[in-house]
């Protein structure tokens, strides 16, 4: 403000006490014009090269997620009974059930249709594992009524489609088993229990009762048709848009932004086994991601300069399709 004063308005002031009205008018005139116009420049101008494209590219992937996310998809405070809808063609030929990783992944499922006029009958709930009977600790939710009313209305909207419409369930197990991944306090606390009452921790015999509970869903679901079920998705340890458009601001790329696999698998190590004895015990089948993610070494946040996510674990609508090979895999599979 001093500066403004100092060298603007008493140079201005001086400048114009000693020239004639005309002049001082036609100066004022000049000035403001020029100020007018830099400012209906910056207000409708679009400056295409203030950011290389490759920055607003990764920026631009933290809203790209599936779009008929409202329609199809609710959260836990907003209502128990999704509408449900079809994605891709208007004929139904896979089921998909889950929670928000399954949003995420349900247009790589409907492209992996070979008939075009084929869908993917969906529903999902957000924060709601396909667990029959599940209690929420106190550290997350005390909304179990409205998951385990889910769960009892999708198994019944699934038992009343056609036997010959496979089965695919999308969970983050591993944040219901054991918390953020990436918490810095090192806690690692279950989101749910099997047992009446609210705690801040599960009881001791909490990863048997998960066995326990998720196997008897999978094989409820397995006496009907043909069920296949999702590997975890890698999580990253940050926001893979914003992580990454800093770094390509700052001449970097997306070769940071990673996860080792012995990172995934030790994360992960108790949802794998809760799904290989489904798979063993109700004859469930696995998909495995890590293939179309992952190298031997690393899974990645980004591919070609671009995330893959749309935040540090949901898969993005560029990420998903990555999996439509995983997918094809079903149709392999139920047409032999």
């Amino acid at each position: 403000a001093h500066a403004s004063y100092h060298w603007v308005e008493v140079t201005t002031r001086q400048y114009l006490s000693n020239k004639s009205l005309k002049l001082e008018i036609f100066t004022i005139g000049i000035v403001s014009f020029f100020i007018g116009a830099f400012g209906v420049s910056v207000k409708f101008v679009e400056f295409n090269n203030r950011l290389p494209h490759a920055v607003n590219v990764a920026a631009a992937e933290a809203n790209n997620f599936f779009k008929k996310r409202d329609e199809c998809f609710r959260s836990l405070d907003v209502g128990t009974n999704p509408p449900g809808c079809v994605v891709g063609g208007e004929q139904p030929a896979v089921i998909l059930i889950g929670d928000s990783h399954s949003y995420s992944v349900v247009t790589g499922l409907a492209n992996s249709l070979k008939n075009k006029g084929d869908g993917v009958k969906y529903w999902g709930l957000s924060s709601c594992p396909t667990i029959k009977g599940v209690f929420f600790t106190k550290l997350f939710l005390t909304q179990e009524e409205r998951c385990n009313d889910f769960n009892d209305w999708v198994f019944n909207q699934v038992e009343e489609l056609p036997e010959k419409y496979p089965l695919v369930i999308v969970n983050r197990t591993s944040w219901y088993l054991w918390g953020n991944e990436f918490d810095t306090s090192g806690k690692k606390i279950p989101m749910i229990k099997f047992s009446n009452g609210h705690g801040s921790a599960a009881p001791s015999n909490f990863s048997s009762e998960f066995n326990e509970q998720y196997v008897k869903t999978i094989c409820d679901y397995t006496n009907k048709r043909k069920v296949f079920l999702v590997r975890p998705i890698p999580e990253m340890p940050s926001n893979v848009p914003n992580n990454l458009s800093r770094s390509i601001m700052f001449g970097s790329n997306g070769d940071d932004i990673k996860i080792t696999l012995v990172e995934y698998h030790k994360r992960n190590i108790d949802a794998w086994n809760a799904q290989d004895m489904a798979a063993k015990k109700c004859g469930a089948k696995i998909l495995n991601p890590l293939p179309y993610l992952c190298d031997n070494e690393y899974c990645y946040g980004a591919r070609n300069n671009r995330p893959i996510y749309f935040d540090n674990n949901h898969l993005s609508e560029y990420g998903n399709k990555l999996l439509i090979p995983m997918f094809e895999e079903i149709f392999n599979i139920t047409n032999d």
